[in-house]
């Protein structure tokens, strides 16, 4: 189409009209894209749906390619938004005074009675929800996310071309009335090619929808909801940081325990604790080969308050032992007059780490814990910590995959409708 005052092309029963003022210069070139899009917008009535991948190719010679595809939204759906991959490669040779072919995506209700506009795209990149002077609804921009997905292999062959990862939210008015995805390729008609894919469409929850990660040591919890939590709601992935490094610790035993001190070593967590000793029931085992059978003492005497047992030396065995309900350890052997007196050191029994990613939250029991009684601490293997995610969300959700990159646990999930 070539500049005048005026130029029409028809298709089908209806009549494109469009001043050649919209396709002049290079710097009104944004207002132009405006102003097609808008006016393609109202065009033609929607045929039948059609699958998810779609492909619109200059050469066919029409100006107006389109196509509709019905959005069928679950009912359980409070909101929704639909995500797709567009890519848009051409041959278009620039010439001044001439319009290019271009390529536009714009949702719709059943009747067309309002139209919102998402991306156009031709030669000289994107322009994100357009304004449409025509009275089309706006889309806010934070409403429309998108990631440069890159063209990999690049085309030899291909001037231009470009591909985006892109998820928008309906607007509730398109929403609530049968939701259409308008797809138009605009052909100047030249020998110069261009086409546009729409493929991976699928139709997604509303941006708003919240999905919490919520997480236990055990799978049978308690589960305790994660924070700090980055969600790429394009990718349908959250990142967290891996179980030990942002958790809250809390001690559970036999006797009352707290925690005295938290150090990182590595990729450990080291707890320090201290307990009450609890009440001691100790027995002296002794023997005269250090690797035969031990057996019980019958005449030690036990001073707990001292931590010593008394041998008489009379018949005493050369090996000793002490065991019981307690961690004990013997730390001196000594002869006083007629008697072998052992030192001994007892301690508390270790107590049960438990932890929660908040320290409000259900908190559930830590599995793979190396407890040092004497030392009186607990350390645990964060990079070899087991730990169990599920996801709690407005719509039934469910884990996909778990990935570990660094020191992040990388969690895609899907929906469930």
């Amino acid at each position: 189409m070539g500049s005048g005052s005026q130029s029409g092309h028809e298709v089908g029963r209806e009549t494109l009209s469009v001043p050649s003022r919209y396709f002049q210069s290079r710097a009104g070139f944004w207002c132009r894209r405006s102003v097609l899009a808008a006016i393609l917008s109202f065009m033609g009535a929607a045929p039948p749906a059609l699958p998810a991948d779609t492909l619109l190719q200059t050469g066919g010679g029409q100006v107006v390619n389109r196509v509709f595809i019905p959005l069928s939204v679950p009912p359980q759906y409070p909101s929704a938004s639909v995500r797709f991959e567009v890519s848009f490669e051409s041959n278009e040779q620039i010439v001044p005074g001439e319009f290019i072919d271009s390529f536009t995506m714009s949702l719709q209700n059943s009747n067309q009675t309002i139209v919102a506009s998402i991306l156009t795209v031709d030669a000289f990149g994107f322009l994100w929800t357009p304004s449409s002077p025509g009275g089309g609804l706006p889309i806010p921009d934070e409403d429309v996310l998108r990631e440069d997905a890159g063209v990999n292999p690049p085309s030899t062959n291909v001037l231009f071309e470009v591909s985006y990862l892109v998820r928008v939210e309906l607007p509730s008015s398109v929403l609530i009335d049968s939701p259409m995805l308008s797809l138009t390729l605009i052909d100047n008609l030249d020998a110069d090619s261009s086409q546009a894919v729409v493929s991976n469409l699928v139709v997604k929850p509303g941006l708003q929808m919240v999905v919490d990660v919520e997480s236990s040591a055990q799978p049978g919890g308690a589960y305790a909801r994660e924070g700090g939590v980055a969600v790429d709601l394009l990718r349908d992935r959250m990142a967290l940081t891996k179980a030990g490094a942002t958790r809250c610790f809390r001690l559970t035993g036999e006797t009352p325990s707290q925690i005295t001190g938290l150090q990182f070593v590595g990729n450990d967590t080291v707890i320090y604790y201290d307990a009450d000793l609890g009440t001691l029931d100790l027995e002296l085992l002794g023997s005269d080969n250090p690797n035969g059978s031990f057996t019980p003492v019958l005449n030690a005497q036990f001073d707990l308050n001292a931590m010593t047992v008394s041998v008489p030396l009379l018949n005493a065995p050369a090996f000793f032992r002490i065991s019981g309900n307690h961690p004990v350890r013997i730390t001196n052997d000594e002869v006083s007059g007629e008697f072998r007196i052992l030192d001994f050191d007892a301690r508390p029994n270790p107590p049960h780490v438990e932890s929660s990613a908040r320290g409000t939250r259900p908190y559930a029991r830590e599995m793979l814990v190396v407890s040092d009684p004497f030392a009186q601490t607990l350390t645990l293997h964060q990079g070899a910590a087991v730990r169990f995610y599920r996801l709690a969300g407005e719509v039934p959700v469910s884990v996909k995959g778990v990935g570990f990159s660094g020191p992040d646990v990388t969690i895609t999930y899907d929906e469930n409708p």
